[in-house]
């Protein structure tokens, strides 16, 4: 049975009766947030505003009330930079491994925050940063990565860039599938370490998202979507909601299918005058993905997006706007 245009009041009520029922097993249902949340929908401006939802359907409570919440105001946690200010905990070690010349080493990351912030669990994204596998860091100036790391903090995500194992010498060894294999199994460690410690940083688990420009992009794109780099054994997919790839390539491996939750999406930002990474390639990209993919183009644009305001408003305006309709997308099929 279909029950369409369910006035506010009586969903938010629903989803305080399914809070109770799934509060033992999720932390999308923390108890001061949700209220703040169903607050907002009892005393907002638009107070019989409607949500389309099926009644068979199994609605996660931060989901519905979230999006609707987002949709319907101003000024608002994930919509908005309300926070003022970001802090950032730079080099936390996330792994130990062996470096090319067989050196042990540490790889570290730097976590955003917004200060001030109460919320008891945010979603997280993690940034991998581009430089072909060979150059680059998880703070490199002419990387977008820092800039929209700031942005997302500063909406309330906890946003997380992670250096991982370059390769100096992959072109001329020709070690172009160790060197991607090495480097996803590295944002695989950095997806443990976020797990592993989410108490500590107040993040919810259950939805992450990968975020890659450049070779990163390519790293986080076929870590997803295929299997071939880091075997599906050994790297738990669950959790990760969204994937977003900035000036990247397309599938190198598994081109012909998919892997991980078929209701995970991909944002891909190009621009069509990309000479490093042709506009064809996101177009093929595009293309395996299938419903999976969505894409925005910056004519004229080139592999880079530091140059300009432009640039950093194009990629924050339509990377708010997916995570808004993905991230927090409720996964009703099947249930």
């Amino acid at each position: 049975m279909k029950c369409k245009k369910v006035a506010a009041v009586i969903c938010a009520l629903a989803v305080i009766g399914a809070a109770a029922v799934s509060a033992a097993d999720t932390r999308s249902l923390q108890h001061a947030d949700f209220l703040n949340q169903t607050d907002f929908l009892l005393k907002g401006d638009s107070p019989m505003a409607a949500f389309d939802m099926d009644c068979n359907d199994k609605v996660n409570a931060m989901d519905l009330v979230m999006m609707k919440r987002i949709e319907l105001a101003e000024n608002v946690r994930y919509g908005d930079s309300v926070f003022d200010s970001v802090s950032v905990e730079k080099d936390i070690v996330f792994s130990q491994t062996k470096d090319y010349q067989d050196n042990s080493i540490d790889l570290a990351l730097d976590l955003y925050q917004p200060e001030l912030d109460s919320a008891a669990y945010r979603p997280a994204v993690i940034f991998v940063h581009g430089g072909g596998m060979y150059t680059g860091s998880k703070d490199s100036e002419w990387d977008p990565l820092v800039s929209l790391a700031t942005d997302l903090a500063r909406k309330g995500y906890v946003c997380l860039s992670i250096d991982y194992r370059l390769n100096p010498e992959w072109e001329a060894t020709g070690a172009f599938n160790e060197t991607m294999k090495n480097a996803a199994e590295d944002v695989a460690s950095a997806v443990n370490w976020v797990r592993a410690n989410a108490d500590t940083y107040r993040i919810n688990a259950d939805y992450i998202a990968l975020a890659g420009y450049s070779a990163g992009a390519e790293i986080v794109d076929n870590l997803y979507f295929s299997d071939r780099l880091v075997n599906a054994a050994d790297f738990d997919k669950q959790g990760i909601r969204a994937v977003i790839s900035i000036s990247g390539n397309r599938l190198f491996f598994d081109s012909s299918a998919c892997s991980g939750d078929p209701h995970t999406k991909c944002l891909i930002l190009h621009g069509d005058a990309d000479t490093i990474n042709p506009y064809s390639d996101a177009e093929k990209f595009l293309a395996q993905l299938g419903a999976q993919g969505e894409m925005q183009t910056l004519s004229g644009n080139s592999h880079f997006w530091t140059e300009t305001d432009e640039q950093q408003r194009f990629l924050k305006h339509h990377i708010t706007d997916f995570l808004i309709r993905n991230l927090f997308a409720n996964y009703a099929e099947g249930e």
